[in-house]
């Protein structure tokens, strides 16, 4: 079925109702962003690697590595793929790599070239050790990789992990052909979990990319019936043969996706789609197309908290309960991906953010059998490890703690890295059912003015400043969609009262890095038994209109208990898997944030007079930036509850003119990824 959005419809008492809750794709992925800010300037093109080239996606870094790859396309993550090969893949899809949709895409249901995953340069053409010597096809030089189409496994859309990739869109590899190669070639055959596929024939004597494979689009539960070897991807191996083709020095491979966004009338519904994951991409000589094996020992899934109930809490919070908000135990998904038995150790560590040791498990050595025979470990003090403390208590407002697993063997195993897994336990100033990461977008449909509301529970009394959202991106984001941020008290297991609300407007995803545009309530409310039974308290938003809000939805943690909506006046408990992803802030004071990053300013932003009156003309300067760069950038006007008054080009004066008294704050962007803004005041 084409990827119109997926509607709930819930029966009660024989009885359609028109209760709706919307899963989307996740559409955007602020967590590149910031990084792309951060890469390194352009260098030199460096050296062609030599055999082996191996990469499986381990790094808690979201780009591929460059020392192995040539740009910045694919999203490297542990959140995308249903059980990885090991743990961490590459995600191609519809973004580009400042996690935005790309700006050549189509809307549905035209076909687009998205990603590409391309190899640096890899010498094909000699071996350096134990003696140099050219490489020829007898060296049986094999490519192999292992891909998944995305989108989750099981009934959509209770369990969608983004969106699969459909039948009009595809994975496709090539291999480089330089301009001095002969000009006809064959690829033999390739072999794909004993399944033999042709390769056409090319004729080509200019530098070009060859078409080498590809696949059409499909649902994970439709290659599952394909494999039957345990695991939840396909490998792919294709043996390098041609010498005059591809045995030189400045050899390279690449992955590209044709992806087709949401069908779709309203702008939330158009958004990042038909995903792919790779992992284990491995070229070396002395391979045979019957290799199934290979020497390794890895976890395959990704840290997780040490909390029952979430990945962050504040501090306070926790130390008023901390026995009951610990964790029993953890859960490790432990393989061996090689044909024998390796006697393996597993123990982690808990360290403070000054590196002192808090923790140390052991859980001591066993026998790991392979996974094709036996699936993952269950040997209980590796798979099910206890935690039998507890994060110290301190006074301090805040801690961080980070967390970090090991394996190893008594074997000198070739592949290292996807032997260590790390998390970090923070204690700040919110609580997080979620992770961080987005896999979907969630809204609710049928009602103008329905509401969505997520519980929480305190420990002891405390005050509510703020609430975060993550914002989806959308191909077209409205530039004027309001809504109610909204605070409720606890009525009979559902949201009860409405205590507080106030006006916002949702945010343009592509103005800022941050993963969460958080929201300074005009007025904190006490969170006290009196008002809030049981210190529990809803935080959330109703709709202002017919368009869905597209907030994220992460699936790494099923938060559902306590994930509420309202349709036509009538609460329900979600029936989706996963967590809305809004977190409230408490505790002291909070600075006033627009939700846009302020650490990378551009010196000062100088405005006057302040205080202003609303006949005044505002005057507006930046010291350092020449009146050419200035221009480039814009100005955004904002009141004191976040609302966006104006948008505009740079200017050095701002008309004022008629604006109401009170509190203002003025943002400069100049869309190199530094941002300031400054207050002022408009008085009567």
């Amino acid at each position: 079925m084409k990827k119109h959005l997926i509607l709930i419809t819930l029966v009660f008492a024989g009885s359609l109702l028109a209760a709706q809750e919307v899963i989307v794709p996740a559409s955007g992925n602020p967590q590149l962003f910031p990084e792309n800010n951060k890469k390194q300037p352009d260098r030199e093109q460096p050296q062609p690697l030599e055999l082996p080239f191996f990469d499986d996606f381990y790094t808690d870094t979201p780009y591929p590595a460059q020392a192995r790859w040539d740009g910045m396309d694919g999203f490297q993550n542990q959140d995308f793929a249903v059980h990885p090969i090991t743990q961490g893949v590459v995600t191609l899809d519809a973004l580009d790599e400042n996690g935005q949709i790309h700006e050549h895409a189509l809307p549905g249901p035209s076909t687009w070239v998205s990603d590409y995953l391309t190899s640096q340069r890899i010498r094909l053409d000699s071996l350096f050790t134990p003696l140099p010597r050219a490489l020829d096809a007898s060296d049986s030089i094999c490519l192999s990789f292992w891909f998944q189409p995305g989108g989750g496994l099981g009934p959509h859309p209770f369990n969608d992990i983004g969106t699969p990739p459909e039948a009009q869109d595809s994975l496709v590899l090539e291999f480089l052909a330089p301009a001095f190669a002969d000009t006809t070639w064959v690829v033999k055959d390739t072999l794909i979990d004993g399944k033999m596929e042709t390769v056409r024939v090319i004729d080509s004597i200019e530098e070009a990319w060859d078409y080498i494979w590809s696949i059409r689009g499909m649902p994970l539960d439709s290659l599952l019936t394909e494999t039957d070897n345990g695991y939840y991807f396909r490998q792919v191996i294709i043996p390098i043969t041609n010498e005059s083709r591809y045995f030189h020095k400045e050899f390279r491979f690449r992955f590209k996706n044709y992806v087709s966004l949401t069908s779709g009338i309203l702008p939330a519904w158009q958004s990042n789609a038909d995903m792919w994951n790779i992992d284990y991409v491995y070229l070396d000589k002395d391979r045979t197309l019957t290799e199934k094996n290979v020497k390794d020992l890895a976890f395959v899934n990704k840290g997780t908290s040490m909390l029952n109930d979430y990945y962050a809490m504040p501090f306070s919070q926790y130390r008023e309960n901390y026995i009951f908000e610990m964790i029993d135990s953890l859960s490790n998904l432990l393989t061996n991906l090689d044909s024998e038995n390796y006697n393996m150790t597993y123990k982690y560590r808990v360290k403070n953010s000054s590196g002192g040791l808090v923790y140390e498990y052991n859980g001591g050595s066993f026998a790991i059998r392979p996974f094709r025979e036996n699936g993952y470990l269950t040997h209980q003090p590796f798979a099910r490890p206890p935690v039998e403390f507890i994060y110290p208590i301190a006074s301090a407002d805040s801690a961080e703690f980070t967390i970090t697993h090991f394996i190893s063997s008594d074997e000198n195993l070739p592949f290292k890295g996807n032997d260590t897994l790390h998390f970090h336990q923070r204690f700040y100033n919110y609580f997080a059912y979620d992770n961080g990461t987005a896999e979907n977008g969630y809204g609710i449909e049928g009602d103008p003015n329905g509401m969505v509301a997520v519980k929480f529970k305190l420990n002891k009394t405390d005050t509510l400043r703020g609430i975060a959202i993550y914002f989806n991106q959308i191909l077209d984001n409205p530039d004027d969609q309001t809504f109610r941020l909204t605070v409720w008290n606890h009525g009979d297991r559902m949201p009860g009262s409405t205590v507080y609300q106030q006006q916002a407007f949702r945010p343009n995803p592509t103005d800022y890095p941050n993963t969460f545009h958080t929201f300074i309530l005009d007025e904190p409310i006490v969170i006290d038994p009196i008002t809030f039974p049981n210190l529990i308290f809803y935080v959330g938003w109703q709709k202002n209109d017919n368009e869905m809000l597209n907030v994220g939805f992460d699936r790494s943690r099923n938060s559902k208990a306590n994930n509420f909506y309202l349709v036509n006046g009538i609460w329900y408990n979600s029936l989706q898997n996963g967590t809305v992803m809004i977190r409230p802030l408490l505790g002291k004071p909070l600075p006033y944030n627009t939700g846009i990053q302020t650490q990378n300013t551009i010196n000062n932003l100088t405005l006057y007079p302040n205080p202003a009156k609303n006949d005044n003309t505002l005057h507006i300067s930046l010291s350092d930036a020449s009146p050419f760069s200035a221009e480039q950038g814009t100005l955004t006007l904002y009141n004191n509850q976040g609302i966006r008054i104006v948008e505009s080009r740079f200017t050095p004066t701002l008309s004022i003119a008629g604006l109401p008294a009170g509190l203002y704050i003025l943002q400069y962007n100049d869309h190199k990824g530094k941002i300031t803004t400054e207050k002022f005041i408009i008085s009567k």
